[in-house]
């Protein structure tokens, strides 16, 4: 496929994680996901800063968050989040387009990171359907890469 053109479905991007690096498979059933990324700031303020705060950059951090919704028969949904969570298993993560299929489209850009689950939550209100919420924290570099 080519690079997408345009204005982006929100739809088409997919989060893809998996316990070595190249064997990140979709996780099934997101409604929503997002990736963050913060930079601490150093104070180098000094008396000859005319009384204002002057900074640098310091460390850089990231995390990723989705939403799903709860099937007991996914391949790659909360019961296998959770039992990485248990682990304290280090994830691989793609952060990526996939248009209306299930691969990345060739030409456009992803995240490659990785990194370990610090929450998962379960939801589950009257007559509702059952979902739930993960955050994972990156750790090392953040890797935005052309998909080839």
């Amino acid at each position: 496929m080519a690079q997408t053109t345009g204005i982006i479905n929100s739809s088409s991007i997919r989060v893809f994680l998996g316990t070595t690096d190249d064997s990140e498979v979709v996780v099934e059933n997101v409604t929503e996901c997002s990736i963050s990324m913060s930079t601490d700031m150093r104070d180098i303020t000094t008396k000859t800063s005319g009384g204002f705060r002057e900074i640098l950059p310091g460390l850089k951090s990231a995390s990723l968050s989705l939403s799903g919704l709860f099937a007991e028969d996914a391949t790659n949904g909360f019961n296998q989040l959770i039992d990485h969570q248990i682990a304290g298993e280090k994830l691989f993560v793609l952060f990526t387009n996939t248009g209306s299929g299930t691969t990345a489209n060739t030409g456009d850009e992803q995240f490659d990171v990785s990194g370990f689950i610090t929450s998962l939550e379960q939801t589950a209100g009257v007559e509702d359907n059952v979902g739930f919420s993960m955050t994972i924290e990156v750790t090392g570099t953040v890797v935005r890469e052309a998909i080839s």
